[in-house]
């Protein structure tokens, strides 16, 4: 095995902890343990850090793909080093506060930078695995080629049938009504839950619970939306930083809605929801300019947190 290769295997290892690391912050933000996130975060970005410094210093080539695909999240570096030095340091102090939006722009950041990186790796591999192909006797590649079209065979059949199981949002459900304990997570593919008198779980409580959803919404172009959620008990939603839509009170079934326009491309989704007591329900529709009437949203257009995690892992 020649320097290059080892050197690439050696970096897929090191980005995959990495990745680890960056996953179990994500988790960490979800349930709002914002101390606790920023200092995972840090050792993440340290290792990510660290695996790019390494990687330029030692591969001609790495460090000219680097200079155009990671220029963008470089920008931000100096400045998300400094901001998780120091929620380090506020993560040792009981009044620390830490900024939560600038949290997630740092995680945006960390996952732009794994994505960009793991590729450049696996780049890498595609021109040693077709040479040793090509080395290979007539009857070893007849092999290849089947085991090839049996995988893709199977691939193609997992996607038609299960392709967009993992598309939805993440959520994470609570017992209690703020969000005080974790009873279970789970990628729910839409919003459309009319629970009634029974639990929204097997085993899991009926009444005095709360549940949160996160992850991304995709536009495929630019328009204004009108979301409405209908919703026994309380209900609030945010679009990227914007609070679209707030009623956070006990009620029989109410609808609200909230207008924002939305430019093409993934926007973070965050939607919180609480049941006191009684029936439950809750159902989150869209209106697009494109559309004729509101309606639930696809699970289509639905990503969990970890959106890119399939190219990465």
């Amino acid at each position: 095995m020649d320097n290059t290769a080892t050197l690439r295997e050696q970096a897929l290892k090191k980005i995959n902890h990495a990745y680890k690391a960056y996953e179990s912050a994500v988790l960490l933000y979800e349930i709002d343990h914002l101390a606790s996130t920023g200092v995972v975060a840090h050792y993440a970005f340290t290792l990510l850090s660290q695996l790019i410094r390494s990687l330029r210093e030692a591969d001609s080539e790495m460090k000219s793909l680097f200079e155009t695909d990671l220029k963008s999240c470089l920008i931000h570096w100096e400045l998300d080093q400094s901001f998780l030095d120091q929620v380090l340091v506020q993560s040792q102090s009981p009044d620390g506060v830490v900024d939560s939006l600038r949290l997630r722009e740092v995680l945006d950041h960390m996952e732009h930078a794994l994505i960009v990186v793991r590729r450049a790796l696996e780049k890498r591999t595609g021109v040693s695995f077709f040479k040793r192909v090509a080395s290979l006797s007539r009857l070893s590649k007849i092999s290849v080629v089947v085991s090839l079209l049996i995988v893709l065979a199977i691939g193609l059949f997992s996607w038609s049938f299960l392709g967009d199981r993992r598309q939805g949002l993440t959520g994470t459900y609570f017992k209690g009504e703020n969000f005080d304990r974790i009873g279970f997570v789970r990628i729910d593919p839409t919003i459309d839950f009319s629970w009634g008198a029974k639990p929204p779980l097997p085993n899991f409580p009926r009444d005095h619970y709360s549940v949160r959803w996160i992850g991304y919404i995709y536009m495929k172009r630019a328009e204004k939306v009108e979301f409405t959620a209908a919703s026994d008990d309380g209900v609030r939603l945010w679009v990227d930083t914007y609070n679209v839509i707030d009623n956070w009170k006990q009620q029989n079934e109410a609808t609200t809605s909230g207008v924002i326009a939305l430019g093409a491309g993934y926007h973070m989704v965050k939607l919180e929801y609480f049941e006191s007591s009684g029936v439950s329900s809750l159902h989150l529709f869209w209106k697009r300019e494109s559309d004729a009437k509101r309606k639930i949203i696809p699970r289509k257009y639905l990503y969990p947190i970890n959106k890119f995690s399939s190219e990465i892992k």
